[in-house]
């Protein structure tokens, strides 16, 4: 299992938290890339590479009027 789960220092985040299961393949390795656009996570289970992609958090909160960013206080953990 992978969870993923993102807090920021600044404000409550909602539903933040992201479990995923590989049944059958343990989980090998997980690697985060951060673009201007989009957050990359590769995870590397026994058997395959997957690729999730998220909306930057930046883009998200752009979006949502009289919503500051928290970006620069953001901090990802993730657990395998």
């Amino acid at each position: 299992m992978l969870e993923l789960v993102e807090v920021c220092l600044d404000f409550d985040l909602q539903s933040s938290q992201l479990r995923l299961r590989f049944n059958g393949s343990p989980v090998v390795g997980v690697s985060i890339h951060e673009t201007s656009r989009d957050v990359v996570c590769l995870v590397t289970t026994a058997s395959s590479v997957h690729r999730l992609t998220f909306t930057h958090p930046v883009l998200l909160h752009s979006r949502v009027s009289g919503c500051c960013s928290c970006s620069s206080n953001n901090l990802v953990a993730v657990v395998v």
